[in-house]
Formats: C-alpha cells, sequence, structure tokens
C-alpha cells in the first residue's frame, strides 16, 4: 500500500489543499480549495487532469465544519494509499520555529502565541491544525514555517532602530513568503546553476501584473475601491513611524512596559476587527459600499489617534484609538479584498492581489518608519 499526505495552505478566508502519492517523486493525486470562509463557504476539488470531482456550498460554517468534509472526501480518493500524515503551510514560526516540525500539542500552543506577529493569518493556520487534530487525533501534522527561510538574516538585518529590550520581546524582522523562496531557489539550482551560484534577485513581474493593470484603470469600480483602499492604506502607514513604542513612550513619558501595552493594543484591535467581519455576509452590490465606510472609518480612526496623542489625552485615551484603528484596518482589507474577489475575472485575481501587495510599500509617504509594529511575546 503506498503512503499519500494532504497539505494545507490556509488564507484568511480559503483552505487550498492537495493530496499526494509518496513516491520518488511526489505524484498530484487531487488539489482543489475551501473558498468563501466567513461569506459563503465554497469547496471544490480536482483531479489531477483537472477534472471537477467533488463540490459542496455551506450556509456558514466552523473549521471543523468545513475539514470534516475535506477529510472524509480525501479519504475516499485514496483508493490503494495510505494517508499518514497533514502538511501545514504555516505563515510564522517567530524566532524558536526555524525548520519542519511534528505539531505536537506544545508546538501548536507555542505557535497560537505568535499570533499577534500576523493577526490575520496565524489564527487561521492554528484552527485548521487543531480541526485536523481533533477529527483525526492519530494522524501525524508536520508544520512548515514561511519565516524559516529567513533565519540566517544577520542581527543587523532582523533589528529595528529600538532599544534592545524591544527585540528581545519580539519586536524584530522575521522575513515572510520563505517557502516560495525557498521553492525557486531549489529550482534555481537544477534549471540555472550559473545563476544561482551568486547572488539573485526575486520578483514575481510578469504579464499578469500588465494585464491586472489594464484591468483596473479599465473598471471603473474596481479602480474607484483600490485607489480609495490605496489612499488609506498610505496614511496608516505613514502613522506608523509615529506610534510605536518609543513615540508611546516619548508623548506620554511613561515606562517602555506601558507604553508597550497601549502600542499593542492595535494588534489587538486587528485580531477583534477580523472576528467582527466573520459574520458579515454581504452581496456583489452591498459590497463596494462596505469598502467605501471602512475606508472613510479608518480614516476617522487614524485622525482620532493623531489628535488624542497631538493634544495629549490621557494614554488610556490614545491606546483606546489605536485599538479601534488596528480593527478598522483589518476590517477595510477584508472587505477589500472580498470586493477584488468579487469584480475580478479569476484569472487576473493573483496578480491583481500581486499588485496591491507591491504597492504597498509606494504607499508609504515621506518620514514613515516603515512596518513596525508593537508586539508582545511571553
Amino acid at each position: 500500500m503506498t503512503d499519500a499526505v494532504l497539505v494545507f495552505n490556509p488564507g484568511s478566508s480559503s483552505i487550498k489543499f492537495a493530496l499526494f502519492e509518496i513516491s520518488p517523486e511526489l505524484r498530484r493525486i487531487a488539489s482543489g480549495a475551501i473558498e468563501g470562509i466567513g461569506t459563503a463557504p465554497h469547496f471544490l476539488a480536482r483531479d489531477s487532469t483537472k477534472a471537477v470531482v467533488a463540490e459542496q456550498r455551506w450556509p456558514d460554517g466552523t473549521h471543523e465544519d468545513f475539514l470534516a468534509t475535506l477529510l472524509h472526501w480525501a479519504e475516499d480518493q485514496l483508493g490503494g494509499h495510505r494517508l499518514v500524515a497533514a502538511g501545514h503551510r504555516i505563515v510564522h514560526g517567530g524566532a524558536q520555529f526555524i525548520q519542519p516540525v511534528r505539531l505536537d500539542e506544545a508546538a501548536i500552543d507555542a505557535l497560537e502565541k505568535l499570533s499577534p506577529l500576523a493577526p490575520l493569518h496565524q489564527p487561521h493556520n492554528i484552527s485548521v491544525i487543531r480541526a485536523v487534530a481533533k477529527l483525526r487525533p492519530d494522524l501525524a501534522q508536520i508544520g512548515c514555517f514561511d519565516t524559516a527561510f529567513h533565519a540566517t538574516m544577520s542581527a543587523t538585518t532582523r533589528r529595528f532602530a529600538l532599544p534592545r529590550a524591544f527585540e528581545e520581546e519580539g519586536v524584530r524582522r522575521y522575513g515572510f513568503h520563505g517557502l516560495s523562496y525557498e521553492y525557486i531557489a531549489g529550482r534555481l539550482r537544477e534549471v540555472a546553476p550559473r545563476e544561482a551560484g551568486g547572488r539573485s534577485d526575486i520578483a514575481s513581474v510578469a504579464a499578469g501584473l500588465r494585464n491586472a493593470f489594464v484591468r483596473i484603470v479599465r473598471d471603473r469600480k474596481l479602480r474607484g475601491l483600490l485607489v480609495l483602499w490605496a489612499l488609506s492604506a498610505a496614511a496608516f502607514l505613514a502613522l506608523q513611524g509615529l506610534w510605536i513604542v518609543s513615540w508611546f513612550a516619548a508623548a506620554y513619558e511613561v515606562p517602555a512596559g506601558s507604553a508597550r501595552f497601549w502600542a499593542t493594543s492595535f494588534s489587538i484591535g486587528m485580531m477583534i476587527g477580523s472576528l467582527l467581519t466573520v459574520k458579515v455576509t454581504a452581496t456583489s452590490e452591498q459590497l463596494p459600499q462596505l469598502i467605501r465606510l471602512s475606508c472613510w472609518g479608518n480614516t476617522l480612526c487614524w485622525s482620532a489617534l493623531v489628535l488624542a496623542i497631538g493634544f495629549r489625552l490621557p494614554i488610556a485615551a490614545a491606546g483606546a484609538v489605536s485599538l479601534l484603528l488596528g480593527a478598522s484596518c483589518a476590517i477595510r482589507d477584508v472587505f477589500t479584498m472580498g470586493g477584488v474577489n468579487d469584480l475580478s475575472d479569476p484569472r487576473e485575481k493573483g496578480a491583481i492581489f500581486g499588485m496591491m501587495n507591491m504597492l504597498m510599500p509606494a504607499c508609504r509617504l515621506p518620514g514613515s518608519a516603515g512596518e513596525v509594529r508593537a508586539i508582545t511575546i511571553r
């Protein structure tokens, strides 16, 4: 009997999966995704020829509900194969997890504590792992981390221009998308060994991005929504240089621990905002209005934060506004992603989302300190 593995790539509103036969070279048996989690969950699976072999929709549900269906379906597809493990792409491994690990209860608990470092994705990774552990307690689960590839970056590269005490609490660069880089680096050694021997710059710039740009320019609705999103994101990123922990401490002349507590409220707000959107069901006609409202709400929140700190309101008030700002940022991004997903041609979605990610650094205004968040990891 041949062994097989089921691998998961969870996102904020989807779970992509693939079923592989373990042989000298992995052979894909089937693949698919559960999309629309939190709005209109939809399960779709395809075999190795890309033909649709299973489809199901739910009005609502939990990760456990969806994975129960997926695991039952996957086991039906095994035939003469035996499912021996589940693999997980996990966005954040922190400083501790720098290579693939067996996901026992201790490892899962440690990974859950890293959620403030990736509040839009890490909780979904953990939900999938816990659901599989509950549904198939004897199935081995292995975690692979997007941050692990960057574990060898130098101390100078990973440090922010902040007091060393903050780095000891977890405030540092970790790097992301490492599994993609690792795959590209491995393939480069096979297809272009000479180039792989030196320094290589990896960039995803292709015709898809050009087509996505043309699509955005020509589509009035999509263009309007993304311009509003970009302006809102630009204002937020500019402010990141202001309300980091050291600025809270200097503005209010309080100990670093107190400033760190109030600045961290932003990340807590992002988690709350993500949870608030779970129960929101919007039609295609309602999404543009929700995006506009969330962008304007986000603008009001960061304006309120500037005023609260500028007028030296009590630090608790600034912390509360920081919490609201985090929530509004999460709500804005969830609705914007939903709107782009709904308005875009399926063949262009990935390129448009990629362009949005590329625009984020370009949105930073002069004086921004970049993507520095005050997070305490214990």
